[in-house]
């Protein structure tokens, strides 16, 4: 047998494996890129905003937020907070920070309308500290409504949410009405 005879002989001998081993991916592939494609058109991100003024206390708030539509009109999704806060306690004037992240679930009622719970864990500032623990962990159950404006791709939203049960050491502590407001966007929404 020559050398070409056997590189033949080779390849027919192989060619059935590769020819069986490439098969017909594309089944797998689209339904691949269908769920890829589904996930997307799932997921939304926003942020919000929230601004609390009165005589002696400014507190400023961004939420950025990423959610994910289980049904047609119920998602749910994280969001880090932080908020800085200026106010004055006996003619004195602290500047704080105020960090951490949160759980949120919506409902759609109509497509203006929504109901929004959240959970969140912030790590602020001991306000009875002497010094040994300058930080402490704050959770916040709040609920309420919000209503949005646009289309799908591009909408902004107001939250109005209570604060059911502030602590001692929730910067939304010692308001008359413990009531979070919140404005913002949604992209995909």
């Amino acid at each position: 047998m020559t050398k070409v005879q056997k590189i033949f002989v080779l390849i027919l001998f192989f060619l059935p494996f590769i020819s069986f081993s490439q098969g017909d991916t594309r089944p797998v592939r689209e339904k691949k890129e269908k769920e890829q494609f589904e996930i997307r058109e799932r997921l939304y991100w926003g942020s919000g905003v929230s601004l609390y003024l009165d005589k002696s206390n400014f507190m400023v708030d961004i939420s950025p937020q990423l959610g994910y539509k289980f049904y047609e009109k119920f998602s749910g999704g994280i969001q880090v907070l932080y908020t800085y806060q200026s106010l004055v306690y006996r003619n004195k004037k602290y500047d704080l920070s105020i960090y951490g992240g949160g759980i949120f679930a919506r409902y759609v009622i109509l497509d203006w309308l929504f109901v929004q719970a959240e959970y969140d864990i912030l790590s602020v500032p001991n306000y009875n500290s002497n010094n040994l623990y300058p930080r402490r962990i704050s959770d916040e159950k709040m609920a309420g409504v919000g209503f949005k404006n646009g289309d799908k791709d591009f909408s902004y939203f107001v939250n109005i949410l209570y604060n059911y049960n502030p602590g001692i050491n929730s910067p939304y502590y010692g308001y008359a009405i413990p009531i979070v407001y919140r404005a913002g966007f949604n992209v995909n929404f």
